[in-house]
């Protein structure tokens, strides 16, 4: 049996809650953004998984070409030689883009900024805004530190896959 000297707290004790919900929700429902088509939804979704998809398959080759480079699947793809005993991959990704990972993560950024349009809000934007910037300074640290510690055959890398992020854009 419970103690008696505590006391539950009623539902109509709760009634400002429920009330304060509704209030809120009324206020959510008529200030919504419509959308403009069926589809606007899915957009970011597919943005979404396709970012997710980019950086999981382009880590996931990274990754499996430093583990074991003379895996089977890297037989056919050309690499660059340094002097340090390493080489650089330039594969179906990585022959396209110097940070094919850095691309998914910014296609993942974007497709979580696309909701703002509907219901704009500052907090949001300027933490995906300063995570772009923070994406885009490394990728400048690891060409100074790239260059400086593979010289001559990062200078051949980079006159192969001369962008960065996007393709014939950055």
């Amino acid at each position: 049996m419970p103690p008696r000297n505590k006391r539950v707290a009623s539902p109509s004790q709760w009634g400002w809650a429920r009330v304060a919900h509704e209030q809120q929700l009324g206020r959510n429902v008529q200030t919504s953004t419509p959308l403009a088509c069926c589809f606007a939804a899915y957009v970011p979704i597919v943005l979404l998984i396709a970012g997710l998809l980019l950086k999981r398959i382009s880590s996931a080759v990274k990754y499996k070409y430093r583990v074991n480079p003379t895996n089977p699947y890297f037989a056919g793809i050309e690499t660059i030689h340094t002097y340090q005993g390493r080489r650089l991959l330039l594969g179906p990704l990585w022959g396209r883009l110097r940070h094919p990972n850095y691309t998914g993560e910014l296609m993942t950024l974007c497709a979580l900024a696309m909701p703002l349009f509907l219901r704009f809000a500052w907090p949001p934007l300027i933490c995906i805004l300063l995570l772009c910037i923070v994406l885009l300074h490394r990728t400048q640290r690891l060409q100074a530190r790239n260059m400086s510690r593979y010289h001559s055959s990062w200078v051949r890398y980079c006159n192969k896959v001369r962008y960065y992020i996007l393709p014939k854009v950055y």
